[in-house]
């Protein structure tokens, strides 16, 4: 039933092939993704980030200053995670306030 759906959708096309059937992607994956309501898979958070994260706290970055510059140099976080996860986990290790 969603290969129906998705191929009505314009987002994959399906051929055949004697008795094998081929279901190919005809338009980007996130738009795939975003019409099956499937987040995709999360990016773990590194060392380096939760160093940086630090580093710009104790320079006195706090909320979307902070976020916007992380995103500079990292822009595979959400700003949710970014504040939620990264910035958690830097206090819970001590390295910023």
């Amino acid at each position: 039933m969603r290969i129906k759906k998705l191929r009505d959708a314009g987002l994959i096309r399906t051929r055949r092939e004697g008795i094998r059937v081929y279901h190919e992607l005809s338009a980007p994956y996130s738009d795939l993704l975003s019409n099956l309501n499937i987040k995709a898979a999360r990016q773990p958070i590194t060392e380096q980030e939760i160093q940086y994260v630090a580093k710009l706290r104790n320079a006195g970055l706090t909320g979307l200053n902070l976020v916007e510059r992380f995103h500079l140099k990292y822009p595979n976080h959400s700003a949710e995670t970014v504040r939620k996860n990264i910035l958690s986990k830097a206090r819970a290790r001590r390295l910023c306030r």
